[in-house]
C-alpha cells in the first residue's frame, strides 16, 4: 500500500512538472523574438526540466511587470552607463532590479567635481571609477569629497593656532603703519620708531597695519605643505578673491590669480610671488578686500604676473611649486612607480601622497615636504620603489583592480589601507623586515571606529 502511494506521488509531481514546463513553453512563444533570445539565454536548457521551468517562469514574469525601468529617457550618455552597469547577460530579472537602481541614481543630482583642481578630480577618480555605475559612484564620490573636506577643515583648524596673531599685546613693538601704494620719495615723520602716514595719503584709502615685537623676524610659511596652502587658501576666500567652493591646498593657476589680484588691489606688485610682504598683508585685516564687483579672471587666458619661481629649500635645486621642477619629480615618482599618472606641473593631493609614499618606503619622514635631504634620496640610484613595497592597489588573483564593485580590492598608501568603504588609518609607519611589511592601524567603517589591527 505505501509502494503504491508512493508511485503515484512520484507520477502527479512528473505530471505537474510537465505540465508547469509546457505552460512554460507557450509563455515563452508567445515572446516577441528579442525577448525570446533574451530568455533563452538567460536560461539555458542545459539547467534540466525543473530549474529550466522556474528560470522561464521567473524571467517571464520579470518582462511583463509593469514600471519597466526609463532607461530610454535618459541622454545618450547615461544610457551607456547604465548598460555598461547593468549588462543584459544579467538576465530580464536581475537587469530590472539593477536598472531600477542606477536609473533611480541618475534622476537626482550628481556631484559636481567641476571645482575641483584637477589632481583632486585625479584621486577621486581613481578611488572611485565609473565602472561602480552610477549609485555606487554617487555614494563613494560623496564619502571622498566629504572626507577630503573633513581633512582640509580639520588641518585649516588645527594651524590658525600657528598664525601670528593679529591682535598682539603692544608691549615695546614696533608698529609700522602706512598707506598702500604710496609714491616712492614721499615725506613721512618718524617718532619713537613709529612711522605716521603722509599727510598727503589720499583719503579713504585703507590702512596697513604690522605689528610685530622688536627682533623678531618673520618667516615665510612653505606653500608646498598643504595645510600651509589650505590656510592660505582660505584666507584667499575670506578676502573674496578665490572664487571657489573646495579648498584643496592645490596652489594651481586659481589660486596664483587670487594671490596677484589681492596684492594688485593693495598696491604690492601684481604677481604670484609669495614672500614675506604678501604673507604679512594677507593676513592683516588692515588691508582691503575684494570688490563686490569682482570676478575672478580665466585661469586660461589672463596669466599675466604668475608661475614666478619659488626659491628652492636650503640643499635643493628643485622646488615642487615652479611648473618645470614639478615636471621632474613627477616624471622620477612615475619612474619609481609611485606615480600612476603623466607629470603635469602642478604639485597637487597625488603628487603628495606618492612623495609620502617615497619617503615613507625609504625611511624619510611621512609628510610632503621638500627639501635637500628629500632632493639627494630621489637622485640616488639604489631607491626602494614602489614594486617592491606594498603601497598601491592589490586584488586577488583573477579579479582586476578595474572591475566595478569589486569587494577584493585593496588600497595601500603611507596613511593607512582601504578596502571597500572600510578605512584603516597606520598608527605608525609601516616596517620592513626582509620581505615583510608590517604595521598597527585604526580602522573605521561608516564613521566608526571598529578595531586596532596589526
Amino acid at each position: 500500500m505505501k509502494i503504491a502511494r508512493l508511485l503515484l506521488i512520484l507520477t502527479l509531481a512528473v505530471v505537474v512538472e510537465q505540465a508547469k514546463s509546457q505552460s512554460a513553453s507557450e509563455d515563452l512563444s508567445a515572446l516577441d523574438p528579442d525577448n525570446l533570445r533574451w530568455v533563452e539565454q538567460t536560461c539555458p536548457r542545459s539547467y534540466g526540466p525543473s530549474l529550466w521551468t522556474s528560470c522561464v517562469t521567473r524571467e517571464i514574469r520579470a518582462l511583463r511587470a509593469p514600471g519597466w525601468p526609463a532607461v530610454d529617457g535618459l541622454a545618450s550618455e547615461m544610457q551607456e552607463w547604465v548598460m555598461q552597469s547593468c549588462p543584459i547577460t544579467y538576465g530580464p530579472q536581475l537587469w530590472r532590479s539593477c536598472a531600477e537602481r542606477e536609473v533611480a541614481a541618475l534622476t537626482t543630482s550628481l556631484p559636481n567635481l567641476a571645482d575641483l583642481s584637477t589632481e583632486s578630480r585625479q584621486w577621486i577618480d581613481q578611488t572611485c571609477p565609473k565602472s561602480y555605475g552610477p549609485q555606487l559612484w554617487k555614494s563613494c564620490v560623496a564619502r571622498e569629497m566629504a572626507a577630503l573636506g573633513r581633512a582640509i577643515s580639520q588641518t585649516a583648524e588645527q594651524n590658525r593656532a600657528m598664525l601670528p596673531s593679529q591682535t598682539p599685546s603692544l608691549g615695546n613693538s614696533a608698529i609700522a603703519l602706512a598707506r598702500p601704494a604710496t609714491p616712492p620719495g614721499t615725506p613721512s615723520t618718524t617718532t619713537d620708531g613709529v612711522k605716521s602716514q603722509a599727510a598727503s595719503s589720499p583719503p579713504g584709502s585703507p590702512l596697513m597695519l604690522t605689528v610685530r615685537p622688536e627682533g623678531t623676524a618673520v618667516s615665510l610659511r612653505d606653500l608646498v605643505r598643504v595645510e600651509v596652502a589650505v590656510e592660505v587658501q582660505l584666507r584667499l576666500k575670506e578676502r573674496g578673491f578665490l572664487k571657489t567652493p573646495v579648498i584643496d591646498g592645490v596652489w594651481g593657476p586659481r589660486s596664483r590669480l587670487a594671490l596677484r589680484d589681492f596684492k594688485a588691489a593693495n598696491g604690492l606688485p601684481r604677481t604670484d610671488e609669495w614672500d614675506v610682504s604678501s604673507q604679512s598683508a594677507l593676513f592683516d585685516s588692515t588691508y582691503v578686500g575684494a570688490a563686490q564687483w569682482y570676478i575672478a579672471p580665466d585661469p586660461t587666458t589672463d596669466i599675466e604676473g604668475l608661475y614666478r619661481s619659488f626659491s628652492p629649500a636650503l640643499g635643493a635645486t628643485l622646488h615642487p611649486l615652479n611648473p618645470t621642477d614639478a615636471n621632474l619629480i613627477q616624471a622620477r615618482l612615475s619612474e619609481l612607480g609611485y606615480y600612476r599618472y603623466q607629470p603635469e606641473g602642478i604639485w597637487g593631493l597625488v603628487s603628495r601622497s606618492a612623495l609620502q609614499d617615497f619617503k615613507a618606503a625609504n625611511g624619510l619622514p611621512v609628510d610632503d615636504a621638500w627639501d635637500g635631504t628629500v632632493e639627494a634620496a630621489f637622485r640616488q640610484t639604489q631607491v626602494i620603489p614602489a614594486g617592491d613595497t606594498p603601497f598601491g592597489e592589490w586584488s586577488v588573483a583573477g579579479f582586476s583592480c578595474a572591475v566595478g564593485m569589486n569587494p577584493r580590492k585593496m588600497v595601500i598608501s603611507a596613511k593607512g589601507v582601504a578596502v571597500g568603504s572600510m578605512i584603516c588609518d597606520l598608527q605608525g609607519p609601516l616596517v620592513r623586515s626582509n620581505a615583510d611589511w608590517s604595521g598597527s592601524a585604526l580602522c573605521h567603517l561608516a564613521g566608526r571606529d571598529l578595531y586596532q589591527a596589526a
